[in-house]
């Protein structure tokens, strides 16, 4: 069993094969809360993580077996309205319903590290310790919840931010009672008309108002598709060679379906030419400027970030001042077919050295058994992190996301925070898990970026990058 050592001196992380543990020493004198300890071990809440106690080398600890979460510290902040309040209301309900299991909820752990969300992000699971010696004052869980919202970056209603905002900073008397009206106030506003309970008055007019609107839609449509048809057939039939029906038109001729769709979309086929000429238009005009530009401005010498590049052609010396174009060969990534054959795609961009010093950040792609993957993740982001995933519905799209195609990598899978002495690599509790150097990662730990290592993302179908960065 591996032992990762948190910041905390109370907290560590055990890895095993099995499952991954929490676990919090206990300080002397201990002082357990039995009632809580019965009661959770006969029927734990479901926004409790269940624990047990362990004593090992004389050390007494809860251990909580963690489950395929998203800490707080590290989950998405960027939501919709309705998501945090989901996420909010969440977070509160241990605090509020908590004594209906004769908790005290001064001991939920409230640092965001141990606070853990589903991959939803709508429901939250907490560590509870029942010892007196843990314990969290009323103003350190104001602040709890005062940074997770400050995190929080609401794209969808910026007044409700600023109301939230401005209760934080007006309100010196903050109760978590108050705060959680405060969100299912703000939860019955978002709730749809429909959803709401409606009398039996009220649901017969509404019924009544839906059929009426129901038939004056259907008789508009009818009146507009009789005006189109008849439209249609009035100027098809102006045509030569036209045979008519009551029902149908009728056009012999081999573009009879250009000329219908012309009459009901317009001409298709003149603008399709007008397309046509002015792209051969523009290609005659580059021409003619190539022709114009002499031995020297066609490409023989360039400037390139302020500095000659002189191609191995011309026999460039690498002499300090001037530096080489190296032309390495086009990559690939490639895909197995029936024949056993890789297919590939070529990419023929012209790499420098300058592009290949290990002082620009990035993870370079090495191998990939699906097409597809993007051949570099750049590191040099602006700000302090970003997230690697899949692409999906989600309304909040990852930094760098692979295709749908990409199954068995996350929507969210992983996590490179930016530090003050390197990346950091972190595993967002995906299903698949995540690789460094072969081993795999603790998922919610922060794990240094070294040149040269090799990530992997998922154990089957894996994609590889190998780490390039200046130490």
């Amino acid at each position: 069993m591996e032992d990762v050592v948190m910041n905390s001196e109370r907290f560590k992380i055990q890895n095993s094969l099995e499952a991954n543990y929490l676990c919090v020493e206990m300080r002397e004198p201990i002082r357990l809360d039995a009632i809580a300890m019965k009661v959770l071990k006969a029927d734990c809440p479901d926004f409790l993580i269940s624990y047990q106690v362990k004593t090992i080398n004389d050390q007494f600890l809860f251990r909580y077996r963690l489950m395929n979460t998203v800490a707080l510290e590290y989950s998405n902040m960027t939501l919709p309205k309705a998501a945090f309040l989901k996420m909010y209301k969440s977070l509160l309900i241990p605090f509020i319903n908590g004594r209906d299991w004769f908790l005290d909820y001064h001991n939920l752990c409230v640092d965001p590290r141990y606070v853990y969300l589903n991959r939803g992000g709508d429901k939250a699971y907490f560590i509870y310790v029942p010892e007196g010696s843990f314990r969290n004052t009323d103003e350190e869980i104001i602040t709890f919840f005062r940074k997770v919202f400050t995190k929080t970056m609401i794209i969808d209603d910026k007044d409700f931010q600023v109301r939230l905002y401005q209760y934080f900073a007006a309100d010196e008397n903050i109760t978590l009672a108050g705060l959680y009206q405060l969100i299912l106030d703000e939860i019955k506003e978002d709730v749809p008309v429909f959803e709401q309970e409606v009398s039996p008055q009220r649901q017969d007019s509404a019924k009544q108002i839906y059929s009426q609107v129901k038939t004056s839609v259907a008789a508009a449509l009818s009146q507009a598709v009789s005006s189109v048809k008849t439209e249609v057939s009035e100027k098809v039939v102006k045509e030569e060679n036209v045979v008519r029906s009551d029902e149908l038109v009728l056009v012999p001729d081999e573009n009879k379906n250009d000329k219908v769709m012309d009459v009901l979309f317009g001409d298709g086929k003149k603008k399709k030419e007008k397309k046509e000429k002015e792209k051969e238009k523009k290609e005659k005009e580059k021409k003619e400027k190539e022709k114009t530009k002499s031995i020297f401005g066609g490409g023989f010498f360039k400037k390139k970030k302020d500095a000659v590049v002189i191609s191995e052609e011309l026999g460039g010396t690498g002499e300090i001042g001037v530096r080489k174009e190296v032309v390495k060969k086009p990559k690939a990534v490639g895909e197995m077919v029936g024949s056993g054959v890789r297919k590939v795609e070529m990419s023929d961009e012209t790499e420098t050295e300058d592009d290949m010093d290990i002082g620009f950040p990035r993870l370079e792609l090495m191998s990939s058994e699906m097409a597809g993957a993007p051949g570099r993740i750049d590191l040099n982001f602006p700000g302090q992190f970003i997230i690697i995933g899949r692409t999906s519905s989600d309304e909040v799209k990852p930094d760098v996301a692979f295709p749908e195609e990409f199954k068995r990598i996350g929507r969210r899978h992983v996590r490179i925070d930016k530090g003050a002495d390197g990346y950091y690599l972190i595993d967002l509790g995906s299903s698949n898990h995540t690789f460094l150097d072969g081993k795999m990662l603790v998922p919610n730990q922060q794990y240094r970026l070294c040149n040269g290592m090799v990530v992997q993302f998922t154990e089957s179908k894996p994609v590889r990058y190998r780490v390039c960065v200046q130490e």
